[in-house]
């Protein structure tokens, strides 16, 4: 085999290679983090801000798996107080399995059934206001 045909292929099977690159990545889904991404972005101080503040409690906001639910607990320090927000279990893997539940805590503790997610990670993030103060808690949690 000489050497012009033995370029010649390579060429070719390069292109193709490029070619089918191309066409692999344009098939493939892009799903941001948010739609609002940047909207968000210019808020982040204020995210930062909210979740000093968790910190700052003596006993900030918490959850627990069991087998069949997710419950979460208010602080203590803000017992007699009225609790609103959201909790919003974020899928990085899929924004379809993505839940917004607003925030009712009865008697200091609020339970999510995990039929209700699919199974798979999620960023677990309580964005909750308690005298007229702006809190934030982020975790993760595994749903099996």
């Amino acid at each position: 085999m000489s050497w012009s045909i033995r370029i010649t292929l390579l060429y070719i099977s390069f292109v193709a290679l490029i070619v089918s690159l191309v066409i692999i990545s344009s098939n493939n889904g892009e799903e941001l983090v948010a739609k609002d991404y940047y909207a968000q972005e210019l808020k982040y101080q204020e995210r930062i801000d909210a979740m000093n503040n968790d910190a700052a409690l003596p006993d900030g906001m918490s959850y627990s798996v069991n087998d069949k639910s997710i419950v979460f607990e208010a602080p203590e320090s803000l017992a007699n107080t009225t609790i609103s927000g959201e909790i919003y279990f974020f899928s990085p893997a899929h924004s379809a399995n993505d839940i917004k539940l607003p925030i009712h805590f009865f008697e200091g503790t609020q339970e999510v059934n995990k039929t209700v997610l699919q199974p798979g990670v999620y960023k677990v993030k309580i964005d909750y206001t308690a005298n007229n103060k702006h809190y934030f808690h982020e975790g993760v949690v595994t749903i099996q």
